[in-house]
């Protein structure tokens, strides 16, 4: 790998203020279950099919697993974000591009972040709610809009990238 430069680049308004969406989003996660584990079932879902349907069930306490993920998550993709200089480009890292390229790089993954910290909140919610009967699935459009927004994220922070 070629020598990059290491350089510190402060952190925006909008980077300041998606990040706090993730956070408010971990917490908005450990609120439901503080709230609602007492109220869960024995077995409750803990995989859903691709249509958004429960197909597995386990354990209440299988419900921290998700919030588990979210939050190692959340820790290692904001610890990932202090070392922009160790990720792939697809453009060749130089002293005049590297701010650029940094910010652009550290903003897709504070992006893909809050959105993960979202989806995790999101299905940790409709588990409970499936749970209490409630809900009866995710909803048929949960995947197809979960897969525009990760993939719509990483094509606009691409093209960004590239000019």
């Amino acid at each position: 790998m070629e020598k990059r430069p290491k350089i510190k680049i402060h952190y925006s308004i909008y980077e300041i203020i998606i990040e706090l969406i993730s956070i408010i989003a971990i917490f908005i996660n450990i609120y439901l279950l503080l709230k609602y584990y007492k109220l869960l079932p024995n077995v409750i879902p803990k995989h859903f099919n691709d249509a958004g349907i429960p197909n597995g069930y386990g354990n209440k306490s299988s419900i921290f697993v998700l919030a588990g993920i979210s939050f190692i998550m959340y820790i290692f993709l904001t610890i990932l974000n202090k070392f922009p200089h160790v990720y792939n480009y697809l453009k060749p890292i130089t002293e005049e591009n590297a701010e650029y390229q940094y910010r652009c790089a550290r903003q897709l993954i504070i992006m893909i972040k809050a959105e993960f910290m979202i989806i995790f909140t999101y299905i940790e919610w409709n588990n409970i709610k499936v749970a209490l009967e409630k809900s009866s699935s995710l909803g048929t459009w949960f995947l197809p809009i979960v897969l525009i927004v990760i993939f719509g994220t990483l094509l606009i922070y691409i093209r960004k990238c590239l000019k």
